[in-house]
């Protein structure tokens, strides 16, 4: 076997033009196939990375304006969702949700001494931090002794914290702030969990939100957090009760989508999954494409080099070789150019996607949502080998085909 690969290495060297041709086709195919691979990894693992602390499967609901009209109501009639209907739908949906936060939302005006901001205030049940996904920096968050009393006290986002507290870095908790010209208490400061979601809404308990901005116990929005819905459709299924429920208790028709406007972070995520996997699908799909271009290039220039050596195959069959040593011969040469300038391929390929990394964790950040670690498994580079083996072998395979079928006769003959 030795001496084959070393004869094998002598005739390629003899043509070195058409060995760089033939190499560049495969190499460059390889390179292309991991550097796609990698980047859509990067693309997949940015988009997980904006999810990856959700734990909980949070459903928001808000009502909306009917769109259709539904027995003898006429569309453009606007929904309005209750505290008392938020209590039964989670008596319907039973033990198929953990959690139900109601909350009531009104653009608010908040200033402090002279600074002032426009914002959002949003008056929620105890335990909103888990659909809200309002992570505590500081301070504490609202409590059941906030919603008996009525309590004026908020929880405030980092961002209006800065926006306020410009040149006081220290002791904002405990604070008075207006809110349209109403003081509250600073109690609390939170981030969002998710890194992408650049909130600002003010934080106060729905008893107090509702006395201030609600003369009736109406809700701007529910939110449930959902258990055992870990498929697309369970979450379809769900979304299907909800409206179904809700469209029966108000009288709207249950296929107006507009009546009721449901989403679900974890639903966003699958399909969201979902895309970014076609789309790996598909880089396979052009990257061995491109392989098979190669294939095409090798299988050709072997041929070649069947033709040119007709007379080398000939004293070769003179002297007693079998066919099976001269199908060898073709396909090893084949399988080492391969090998060889496909290895170059990844290698190239490898350290591209590595010099990548290192600039986008260096501008993005290194938890990117965007752009999060390019990487290429080992999974891949295995697969790539198998593939690089096969397409060495499957290049050659025709060529070694035909060199066997060379009649000795016509290969003597060419040497007179």
């Amino acid at each position: 076997m030795r001496e084959m690969i070393t004869e094998v290495i002598t005739g390629m060297m003899y043509n070195k033009r058409r060995l760089a041709l033939t190499g560049f086709s495969i190499g460059w195919g390889v390179f292309l196939l991991i550097v796609m691979l990698g980047m859509s990894n990067g693309v997949l693992n940015g988009v997980s990375n904006s999810l990856a602390d959700v734990k909980d499967n949070t459903i928001n609901i808000k009502a909306g304006t009917t769109t259709l009209a539904y027995n003898g109501q006429e569309k453009g009639r606007a929904i309005i969702l209750k505290a008392h209907d938020c209590r039964d739908m989670a008596k319907e949906l039973g033990d198929r949700i953990d959690m139900v936060c109601m909350a009531v939302e009104r653009q608010v005006q908040v200033a402090y001494r002279s600074e002032r901001t426009t914002t959002t205030i949003c008056g929620a049940t105890t335990g909103y931090e888990r659909p809200e996904q309002a992570v505590l920096a500081h301070g504490r968050q609202i409590n059941d002794t906030d919603q008996e009393l009525c309590r004026k006290v908020c929880v405030i986002p980092q961002s209006i914290a800065d926006d306020i507290f410009r040149k006081e870095t220290d002791g904002i908790v405990g604070k008075s702030i207006n809110v349209n010209d109403v003081p509250f208490t600073v109690v609390g400061i939170y981030k969002p969990l998710m890194k992408e979601k650049k909130t600002r809404v003010i934080y106060t308990a729905l008893a107090t939100a509702s006395s201030l901005y609600n003369d009736d116990d109406r809700l701007s929005s529910i939110a449930i957090i959902a258990k055992g819905l870990d498929t697309k459709e369970k979450n379809k299924q769900m979304f299907r009760d909800i409206r179904r429920w809700t469209a029966k208790r108000l009288n709207f028709d249950p296929n107006d989508k507009g009546a009721l406007k449901i989403t679900s972070y974890h639903d966003f995520f699958l399909e969201t999954n979902g895309i970014l996997e076609s789309l790996r699908l598909f880089v396979w799909i052009i990257g061995v494409a491109t392989l098979l271009l190669g294939i095409v290039g090798v299988s050709n220039i072997m041929l070649i080099m069947v033709k040119e050596r007709v007379k080398e195959l000939g004293v070769r069959k003179a002297m007693g070789a079998s066919s099976a040593s001269i199908i060898r011969l073709v396909l090893t040469e084949s399988v080492i150019i391969t090998m060889t300038f496909g290895y170059i391929g990844m290698l190239l390929g490898i350290g591209l996607i590595q010099w990548v990394r290192k600039v986008s964790e260096a501008i993005l950040g290194s938890d990117s949502i965007v752009f999060h670690n390019p990487t290429v498994s080992l999974n891949i580079v295995l697969i790539s080998t198998g593939l690089l083996v096969m397409c060495g072998l499957i290049a050659g395979y025709i060529p070694a085909k035909k060199a066997v079928s060379v009649k000795l006769v016509d290969a003597l003959a060419g040497m007179v």
